[in-house]
C-alpha cells in the first residue's frame, strides 16, 4: 500500500483504530509521546496480564504492536524507511492480548456497548526466531 497516496484522500480524523497485538509503546514519539494515555494512544487494556496498561513489556520481542500502530496511525516524519502512518490523524486503542511468556490468546471481542470484555478461550505459545 502506498501510504502517501492514501493520505491524499483521508488522514484519519475522527477515527479510532484498535491495535490487537502484543501492546503499543505509547511513549514512542510518533505515537503521542510520553505517558499513557496520551493524544494518540487514547485507551486500551492488557488482557494478558489483566490490567489497564496495554504497553508492551521490556523485551524487544514486544514491539510488533508498536510497529503496526505506527503503520496505521503514526505521526508524519521521515526516519530511515518510516514515512508516517496511513491515517496519521487517527487515534489508537491498544488491546494487548499476550502475556509475560509471549503467549497470545484467541479472544472473543464484543462491542464496547455490551460492557463485556474479551473472553479467553485458548492459548498457544508464540516465539520469534
Amino acid at each position: 500500500m502506498n501510504g502517501n497516496s492514501a493520505r491524499q484522500m483521508f488522514r484519519g480524523a475522527g477515527v479510532a483504530i484498535a491495535i490487537i497485538d502484543d501492546g503499543v509503546e505509547a511513549d514512542h514519539p510518533q505515537l503521542g509521546g510520553p505517558g499513557y494515555p496520551n493524544a494518540k494512544v487514547i485507551g486500551g487494556y492488557d488482557f494478558g496480564l489483566n490490567d489497564p496498561d496495554p504497553r508492551p513489556g521490556p523485551s524487544l520481542q514486544d514491539r510488533h504492536g508498536t510497529a503496526v500502530a505506527g503503520i496505521a496511525a503514526g505521526g508524519l516524519v521521515e526516519v530511515g524507511d518510516y514515512v508516517g502512518g496511513v491515517a496519521p490523524n487517527a487515534k489508537i486503542y491498544a488491546l494487548k492480548v499476550s502475556d509475560a511468556d509471549y503467549r497470545f490468546f484467541t479472544d472473543t471481542i464484543s462491542r464496547p456497548s455490551t460492557g463485556r470484555r474479551c473472553t479467553r478461550t485458548t492459548t498457544r505459545p508464540i516465539r520469534s526466531s
